[in-house]
């Protein structure tokens, strides 16, 4: 019993060392954790207690950082914001879009089922407007959609909306030209591919 005893009283000095760093220095790594805490208690026990407090510093560091939980009537206002900011987004992706039957002109297909189809295959880009699709301008070329657009659907990480905001902006990885333009160019489907794969990669 006394071993036992002792050993509690170990691990709840190291779990309270541990808690008191984590609140002096919000953003703290578990290595550095250990570093810091390296005399605390043997190898052993300092583990032991980073494992007993794993949840609560991730408390502690979320309430230092971030501040105390919103309340109900906040959460509700800043997901009304978001909405708000999220239709601007999209009627501005949605301007000079194209319907099915434009669409399935453009590409050559001879219904809008079959426009609707690629869509679901992930070959072209759609925005849901209450009961309508549409199709961003962005991906379409004179005869047809624009090169490596579906191998860029697949690499691209975020949303349709995401994606076809990313398309219009001038990106100066791209040499201030945008995704969409530079798709046109000779190595350019190329050069988009490797910075959506990239932005893949960070957003893992």
């Amino acid at each position: 019993m006394a071993v036992a005893a002792i050993t509690l009283a170990r691990r709840n000095r190291a779990r309270d060392a541990v808690l008191a760093l984590v609140r002096r220095r919000p953003g703290i790594s578990i290595s550095e954790i250990a570093r810091e805490l390296s005399e605390v208690d043997d190898p052993e026990v300092l583990m032991i207690a980073l494992a007993d407090t794993d949840l609560r510093v991730t408390d502690v560091q979320a309430a230092d950082v971030w501040g105390p939980e919103p309340s109900a009537a906040e959460l509700q206002t800043a997901q009304a914001s978001a909405q708000r900011a999220t239709s601007t987004v999209l009627e501005g992706a949605l301007t000079g879009a194209l319907s099915r039957e434009e669409v399935a002109s453009r590409i050559g297909v001879t219904t809008p089922q079959a426009v609707s189809e690629r869509r679901k295959a992930g070959k072209l880009v759609g925005l849901r407007r209450g009961r309508e699709w549409r199709f961003p301008a962005w991906q379409f070329a004179d005869d047809g959609t624009l090169p490596a657009l579906t191998e860029l659907i697949d690499a691209y990480p975020g949303t349709p909306l995401a994606l076809s905001v990313w398309a219009v902006t001038p990106s100066p990885d791209l040499d201030g030209n945008t995704p969409a333009r530079e798709l046109t160019r000779r190595g350019g489907p190329e050069r988009v591919l490797e910075i959506a794969q990239a932005l893949s990669a960070a957003a893992w």
